[in-house]
C-alpha cells in the first residue's frame, strides 16, 4: 500500500506552515481601503473568483495588481483561497506559496480546499515530490485528503505512466474511508489504456461496475482506444454496442477517430471510409488527427489521388495542417517522385472533380493566450518546428 510517510524526499517543505497553536481563522471582509468605482462588484475577491470561473485569469491578474496598488490584501480564508487559486490557474507557484507565507503570519489555518488548489497545480506541473509534500503537511496539520486531493495524485501518476504508483495511491484512498468517484475509475482506465495493459483496465473497469459507478463515454473511449491500438475490431464493435445500449451516450469524434485508425493499420480503406462517412453523417466534425490518419492510410496504399481528395477537403473545412500532416504529404511527395508518379497527372484527376489543391501556406505563430514563460517557450518550439516542417513540404512539393 502507498505511503506518503514512506515518500523519499526532503523532510522540509518551503510549504510547511508549523503548528497554529490557538489560531483562529480570521474571518474579515471588511477593508480599510474603499474600492476603486471601476469594480463593479462589492468585494473584488468575488470578482476575481467570477473571472477564474470563466477562464479569464489575465483580467484577473489585472484586478488583483489594482487591488494591491490600493494597498487592499486578503484578510481571510476564503479571499486567500481565491488568490491561490489564481496564481495555480497561472502555473505560478512561487507566488502561491508566498500566499501560504502570509496566511501563517496571519494565522490563518489552511483547510482542505487551499491544499487541494496546490495538488491540483503540481499535478498539473507533474511535480510528484511537491505533491507529496502537500500531502504530508496535510496530514501533520490534522487536515485530512479527500477525494479531490488523491484525484490529483492519480491523475497526476497518471500523466507520468506510473500505474503501479497510481494504482497504489488508489487502494490508500480506500483505505482511508475516501470514496472513488467516476474521475478516479477514468484516470486509472487511461493510464492503463495508453500503455495497452487491457487485463489491468477491465479490472479497474469491473471493480467500477462493482462500486454500482457507471461507464461514461470517457471511460469507452478509453477501451475503444486500447483494443484499436491492439487491432481487435471485435472488441471494439462490443464496445460501441454497449454505448449504443445507453440512451445517454453517443460516439464522438475522439470515438470514431480510434476506429479510423485501427482500420487504417489494418489496411482496410473500405472500413476507414465507412466509419469517415459514419461520424459525418452524425453531425460530427472530424479533426486534424481524422484527417491526417485517413491521408497517411492511403499514402501507405499508394493511393496519392485519394490522400490528396482527403488533404484538400480538409482545407476547404478550414482545418489547419499541423507537423504530423506535413511530415506525411512530404513522405507522399516523395514516394510519388521515387515511383516516377506524374503529379501533374493526379493534380488533373482532382482538378477535374473541381476541388482546389493548393497547398496550404505556412502560417505565423498564432498569438500566446497565456502568460506563463514554460508555456510560452513550449508553444513557440511547437509552432517553429510546425513552420520549418511545413516550408520543407512547400519546397519539396
Amino acid at each position: 500500500m502507498f505511503n506518503f510517510y514512506s515518500f523519499k524526499g526532503p523532510v522540509t517543505s518551503s510549504l510547511k506552515l508549523g503548528t497554529f497553536v490557538g489560531g483562529q481563522t480570521t474571518q474579515n471582509n471588511n477593508f480599510k481601503a474603499k474600492p476603486p468605482a471601476s469594480y463593479p462588484m462589492r468585494n473584488p475577491f468575488a470578482e476575481i473568483l467570477q473571472l477564474l470561473h470563466q477562464k479569464n485569469e489575465r483580467l484577473a491578474l489585472v484586478r488583483y495588481e489594482d487591488m494591491q496598488k490600493i494597498g487592499m490584501q486578503p484578510k481571510s480564508l476564503p479571499e486567500f483561497n481565491t488568490v491561490i487559486n489564481l496564481f495555480s490557474k497561472l502555473n505560478k507557484p512561487q507566488e502561491a506559496r508566498d500566499q501560504l507565507v502570509l496566511m501563517k503570519e496571519k494565522r490563518i489555518i489552511p483547510d482542505t480546499s487551499v491544499y487541494n488548489i496546490f495538488l491540483d497545480m503540481y499535478a498539473k506541473l507533474e511535480k510528484p515530490a511537491e505533491s507529496i509534500k502537500v500531502i504530508r503537511e496535510m496530514k501533520e496539520n490534522g487536515v485530512a485528503p479527500d477525494r479531490v486531493s488523491y484525484n490529483s495524485i492519480i491523475k497526476m501518476y497518471s500523466r507520468q505512466y506510473e500505474p503501479k504508483i497510481a494504482e497504489q495511491v488508489f487502494k490508500e484512498m480506500k483505505a482511508q474511508g475516501v470514496t472513488p468517484c467516476l474521475f478516479t475509475y477514468n484516470a486509472l482506465v487511461g493510464i492503463y489504456a495508453k500503455m495497452k495493459l487491457s487485463k489491468e483496465a477491465l479490472l479497474i473497469v469491473k471493480d467500477m461496475k462493482q462500486q454500482g459507478i457507471k461507464p461514461d463515454l470517457v471511460t469507452f473511449n478509453a477501451l475503444i482506444n486500447l483494443f484499436s491500438k491492439l487491432l481487435q475490431p471485435d472488441q471494439v464493435s462490443l464496445l460501441i454496442s454497449e454505448i449504443k445500449k445507453n440512451e445517454n451516450l453517443k460516439p464522438d469524434v475522439i470515438t470514431y477517430t480510434a476506429i479510423i485508425d485501427m482500420y487504417s493499420k489494418l489496411k482496410k480503406p473500405e472500413e476507414v471510409m465507412l466509419k469517415f462517412h459514419e461520424m459525418k453523417a452524425q453531425g460530427l466534425r472530424p479533426n486534424i488527427i481524422t484527417y491526417t490518419t485517413i491521408i497517411d492510410m492511403y499514402g501507405k496504399l499508394g493511393n496519392y489521388t485519394n490522400a490528396l481528395l482527403i488533404y484538400s477537403e480538409m482545407k476547404e473545412k478550414g482545418i489547419r495542417p499541423d507537423v504530423a500532416t506535413y511530415t506525411t504529404l512530404i513522405e507522399i511527395y516523395s514516394n510519388m517522385k521515387d515511383k516516377k508518379v506524374e503529379l501533374e497527372f493526379v493534380k488533373k484527376q482532382i482538378r477535374e472533380r473541381g476541388i482546389d489543391i493548393t497547398l496550404t501556406q505556412p502560417q505565423k505563430p498564432m498569438p500566446l493566450l497565456r502568460p506563463e514563460e514554460e508555456y510560452q517557450k513550449r508553444r513557440k518550439k511547437r509552432e517553429e518546428k510546425r513552420t520549418r516542417v511545413a516550408n520543407e513540404f512547400e519546397n519539396r512539393k
